[in-house]
């Protein structure tokens, strides 16, 4: 009740300020001696003034956006200590074969591409990737990072393998 009666106070409240403020502004060039064509045009200029700052930052903002993005997508992946490799062949979710041996992702379980992206289930089904991976209590696979060749040898040196 409260908030419908303040969702009605404030649109019967905002064109009674507006109107104020147009008057105002009405008022004001009205005692400048300009005529209504000359405040018109003065009027869309000082916009245009005003719009012109506005557009200039939100594109240097794009351009720096552009710029910052290879960086991004090149930085290093962080995997926790415990994550082990292997080879695993996606079946239908939450079924999986891991180094030949029959697996299931865990629910919530997560795979991540080599961008650091989520992968649907459905994209992978059928696939077989060199992964690493993190399994829970129950041996159930939790999180699977797809690797490349490099983060694959890598990953390899620091297990010592």
């Amino acid at each position: 009740m409260i908030t419908r009666f303040l969702a009605a106070r404030r649109t019967a409240y905002r064109p009674q300020v507006q109107a104020r403020q147009d008057a105002l502004r009405n008022e004001k060039l009205a005692a400048s001696g300009l005529s209504h064509p000359q405040r018109r045009s003065l009027l869309r200029r000082a916009g245009a003034w005003l719009l012109a700052p506005a557009c200039i930052a939100g594109s240097t903002a794009l351009v720096l956006d552009m710029l910052t993005m290879p960086a991004t997508a090149a930085q290093n992946r962080h995997f926790p200590d415990n994550t082990q490799l292997g080879r695993i062949r996606f079946g239908q979710f939450p079924d999986a074969t891991l180094n030949g041996k029959p697996v299931r992702l865990g629910p919530g379980a997560r795979i991540l591409n080599q961008d650091n992206l989520i992968v649907p289930p459905i994209a992978v089904h059928g696939k077989s990737y060199v992964v690493g991976y993190v399994t829970d209590t129950m041996g159930m696979i939790m999180t699977v990072w797809i690797l490349s060749e490099e983060e694959y040898r890598a990953l390899r040196k620091q297990h010592g393998r």
